[in-house]
């Protein structure tokens, strides 16, 4: 082809030979392209986490990892590195793939906290009083279980005795109790 700017798209190890006539003499010269298999990524998708946990990204055959940030990683520079960040990040890493091309890849996690309850102090009522008792929570949007069978963030007492809840999330539950007394009797 009479061209100036050739170009060619090949999926297969191939030989190419280039020659030019001037018209007073023929130049030619030749070039191998070793073709490579496409570059697998290694990190996954974004992600959501929770908190306390981790996964596994596999490099396998690749070398010369290199992270923006080790934070959160076990064994950064390894095949296996295990991923478990405490908080929201991005990560980006760049490696020499199995087939010797440099390869770039990024990865947002977020980080789920774990779920928290807590309730009030223990309290004292006056016989026949009662009173509400609030559950507050970390993270909203879990699931309320009480001792008394009840799932509402609140629940009214009157009767002595140890109350308590569970609060439930995808990560997670997290109990907390609260003791409810009646004052003296002062007869």
């Amino acid at each position: 082809a009479n061209t100036l700017n050739p170009s060619l798209i090949s999926n297969t190890t191939a030989n190419f030979v280039l020659t030019v006539n001037d018209g007073t003499c023929v130049y030619s010269d030749d070039v191998t392209i070793t073709y490579g298999p496409s570059i697998d990524v290694y990190l996954p998708l974004d992600t959501t986490i929770c908190e306390g946990t981790s996964f596994s990204a596999d490099f396998t055959g690749t070398s010369n990892l290199n992270w923006n940030t080790v934070i959160g990683i076990v064994n950064p520079s390894g095949v296996m590195p295990a991923i478990g960040p405490s908080s929201d990040i991005s990560y980006f890493v760049n490696y020499l793939s199995v087939n010797g091309c440099y390869v770039e890849d990024t990865m947002n996690i977020e980080v789920i906290p774990l779920p928290v309850v807590n309730l009030p102090t223990d309290i004292e009522l006056c016989i026949g009083a009662s009173q509400n008792i609030i559950a507050n929570v970390s993270i909203v949007g879990g699931n309320y279980l009480w001792n008394t069978s009840e799932v509402t963030p609140s629940i009214q007492v009157q009767t002595p005795g140890v109350y308590w809840v569970e609060y439930s999330t995808t990560c997670g539950s997290h109990i907390d109790s609260i003791i409810v007394e009646n004052y003296p009797d002062f007869d």
